[in-house]
């Protein structure tokens, strides 16, 4: 795994740079998941958990970075699952 992976859908490519710890997780993760999942099966894992995520793409519009929205629509979530 370099520190970008590319994930193709739907006849698009796409390009991401992970962090060290970002890479490490998803390394972690294909480990786990066996020789039957690769990246791509995680990626598009992760594509659904985002769409059920409850994010207020107004607010990152306004300068509020996606990664705090992210956190902070899956804290809510957690509260609310307690």
């Amino acid at each position: 795994m370099h520190s970008s992976s590319a994930i193709a859908f739907s006849r698009r490519e796409v390009t991401v740079a992970l962090s060290k710890p970002q890479t490490g997780w998803l390394k972690e993760a294909l480990a786990l998941s066996g020789p039957d999942i690769d990246e791509g099966a995680v990626i598009r894992a992760l594509v659904d958990l985002g769409t059920e995520l409850d994010i207020d793409w107004a607010v990152i519009a306004s300068g509020k970075s996606l990664r705090t929205a992210v956190r902070e629509s899956v804290m809510v979530r957690r509260r609310a699952a307690e």
